[in-house]
């Protein structure tokens, strides 16, 4: 998992980080870290899940997905935007925004 403030710029980097599948799953590594303002829970595609972003997590990666860590983060945030597309989770005319 990473964590990026408003701007894009890498906050932190945790990647053993277990969820657990049910609604709650308790992160215990996030304890006591400042909250980011966008999470990215596979970064470096460590392994795989569908996971569901915010609405404040979505602007920021909107906004500033350029400047994310490395390529690998970039084409997963692009990954899961257009399965949220495919599930209309996400809203196909915001896509653009993203790929330019």
């Amino acid at each position: 998992m990473s964590g990026y403030n408003d701007s894009g710029n890498l906050q932190f980097c945790q990647y053993l980080v277990k969820i657990e599948k049910k609604e709650l799953s308790e992160v215990k590594e996030m304890i006591g870290k400042e909250v980011p303002a966008a999470l990215l829970l596979n970064s470096e595609d460590w392994g795989y899940g569908y996971f569901v972003m915010d609405d404040g997590t979505m602007k920021v990666f909107e906004n500033s997905l350029a400047k994310l860590d490395s390529s690998i983060n970039r084409a997963v945030v692009i990954g899961q935007l257009i399965a949220m597309m495919r599930q209309i989770e996400y809203p196909a005319t915001r896509m653009p925004k993203i790929m330019n």
